[in-house]
């Protein structure tokens, strides 16, 4: 388990496969958004550390659509294979069209539902794959749910980016680091108060 949580182990072990070091992480990254219990943010910071700030930020955005893309169709899948079989009619309590948060998202337009997503998208360490499972349990166009993951994480990903490689080489960078890290508290701010507001 050291792997998922040690951004320097990480990095080690996607630079032992060498020029499949890409497809590695992408792999991972997409296992981790379809699994949705693993914080991908170790594997973000292990890419900005192997292949650089920029290059690293594109792949982990990258990885995210895709895992996204996937996770929504696999969530789909299940969820209506659990309607068909009646699993979700005789489970009242684990039927995630009986949530309140889900509750509003079947209610509001298609635009406000993609704005809602958008919002819950930009908000930085805020979990990809639960946000997916909301998509898919509504029923989100998928059109609209894969354009708003990539607009939504760019933010996000940028600063867990820059956050989790300076963090590694804070001697270095520790300007930066500051500034990240404050672009980070009026990101998340900005967001809560967008949410209150919707």
């Amino acid at each position: 388990m050291d792997l998922f949580f040690s951004v320097a182990d990480t990095a080690e072990w996607l630079r032992s496969f060498g020029i499949w070091a890409v497809i590695a992480s992408v792999t991972i990254g997409v296992l981790i958004s379809i699994i949705g219990v693993i914080p991908p943010v170790f594997l973000t910071a292990a890419n900005a550390v192997v292949f650089g700030i920029w290059p690293g930020f594109l792949i982990s955005l990258c990885t995210e659509i895709i895992g996204a893309s996937v996770s929504y169709w696999v969530y789909r899948s299940l969820l209506n294979k659990a309607e068909n079989t009646n699993f979700l009619r005789n489970k009242p309590a684990f039927n995630p069209r009986q949530w309140r948060w889900i509750d509003r998202l079947k209610t509001v337009s298609r635009r406000r539902r993609a704005l809602l997503l958008l919002i819950a998208f930009m908000t930085p360490f805020m979990p990809s794959p639960l946000i997916t499972f909301a998509a898919a349990t509504v029923k989100a166009k998928f059109l609209d749910f894969a354009f708003v993951a990539a607009v939504g994480k760019m933010p996000s990903i940028a600063l867990e980016t820059v956050i989790g490689h300076d963090l590694l080489f804070l001697s270095d960078n520790w300007p930066r680091l500051i500034i990240a890290g404050l672009m980070l508290v009026v990101l998340v701010l900005l967001m809560r108060r967008t949410t209150n507001n919707q």
